[in-house]
């Protein structure tokens, strides 16, 4: 019997737990696929800030129209059994990777992160003073909270399949949660 073909795609607002999250799955075996690093990348920029990511990512998104992440998938995803996406943020990036996942045979798990606002603004701050975080993050949480993006990734949360608050889960809490999911996905 082969083993089942899954793909996770990751989904929620900024410093919700999704790069926690999709280390804790490579840890599983999950080939990891990173948007952040697709863009970068695109931005053809060394050390690209978020306001850099943000730029290459608009001008992306309006000229794939969300395919260049399903795209980014297919390259990666060649004879890989277990893929996760850290993150779609907007609905057509989502449907994109729903059409992947239908067309290669994936099961597909669309989990939502989330935590308050509070824990959210706590880990941006935290971010923002970490030594591999300097010059990333150029801005200021209000306005990165209120971004258009923000409300966008957010109202994503009606199409997950699993809605995951991290507020309160350890790094040790999360893995042992992603084994469980893990788990019942295989």
């Amino acid at each position: 019997m082969s083993e089942r073909r899954t793909l996770i795609v990751l989904v929620g607002p900024t410093h919700s737990g999704k790069s926690t999250v999709a280390k804790a799955l490579v840890d599983e075996g999950y080939l990891h696929v990173s948007a952040r690093t697709v863009l970068a990348s695109l931005a053809g920029v060394r050390n690209p800030t978020r306001k850099d990511l943000l730029a290459t990512g608009a001008e992306t998104e309006r000229t794939t129209r969300g395919r260049w992440l399903r795209d980014a998938v297919d390259t990666k995803a060649k004879r890989r059994s277990r893929i996760v996406v850290d993150s779609a943020r907007t609905r057509a990036q989502l449907d994109g990777l729903v059409n992947f996942a239908g067309d290669h045979g994936f099961e597909l798990k669309v989990l939502f992160l989330t935590a308050t606002v509070a824990e959210r603004r706590r880990r941006f701050q935290r971010a923002r003073k970490a030594k591999e975080s300097r010059g990333f993050e150029t801005t200021g949480w209000a306005d990165l909270a209120s971004q258009k993006l923000e409300s966008t990734t957010i109202s994503l949360r009606a199409l997950a399949d699993l809605v995951v608050d991290t507020t309160k889960l350890s790094k040790r809490a999360v893995r042992r949660t992603m084994r469980t999911i893990c788990d019942d996905v295989a």
